[in-house]
């Protein structure tokens, strides 16, 4: 397990329970970094268990060099680009069902993605305008997760901002 999968990981897992009153936790003894799951989290209430599957969402980003007055020092920036709502939805699509084909349907249909969101940033409120109708996908849920990160505001105040926001929902506890 890489550290940026567990902790998106955990941030979903800890909406996840919230959310739903439940009991899911990080299996830690879980390592297998040929496998086709990033981490694997259990609920003993429920006696399930959960296979997660990251995916960082990056198109759209432009990288390039600038310059730095410290010699030896090119710092990387990292821009994200423009793109219509069109684009923008069929680059997540893409996205998913890149993940999608590579794995067999019936490993597919037991693990949630996890969408990693950074630059190009995407809130929530785009997401669900870009897919008003829902997905129709193999996956067992689909989630987007942006870890916090604090940000100035208007007023200088700094607050942490993150979501998770539920593309395909996880049934099988109902």
């Amino acid at each position: 397990m890489r550290l940026r999968e567990v902790n998106n990981a955990r941030f979903f897992v800890d909406w996840f329970n919230k959310g739903k009153n439940l009991d899911f936790v990080i299996d830690e003894n879980f390592n297998d970094e040929q496998s086709h799951i990033d981490v694997v989290i259990r609920s003993k209430n429920l006696d399930k268990e959960i296979n997660i599957q990251n995916v960082a969402y990056r198109d759209g980003t432009l990288y390039a060099y600038g310059t730095s007055n410290i010699p030896g020092l090119r710092p990387l920036l990292v821009l994200g680009g423009a793109m219509s709502d069109i684009e923008r939805k069929e680059s997540l699509i893409k996205c998913i069902t890149d993940k999608e084909k590579k794995y067999p349907k019936s490993l597919v249909k037991n693990i949630v993605l996890i969408i990693e969101v950074t630059i190009p940033a995407i809130t929530p409120e785009q997401i669900k305008k870009l897919f008003s109708a829902g997905i129709i996908t193999d996956f067992m849920g689909v989630y987007f997760v942006q870890l916090p990160v604090t940000i100035p505001s208007v007023d200088d105040k700094y607050g942490e901002v993150g979501y998770v926001y539920p593309l395909k929902e996880i049934l099988f506890y109902v």
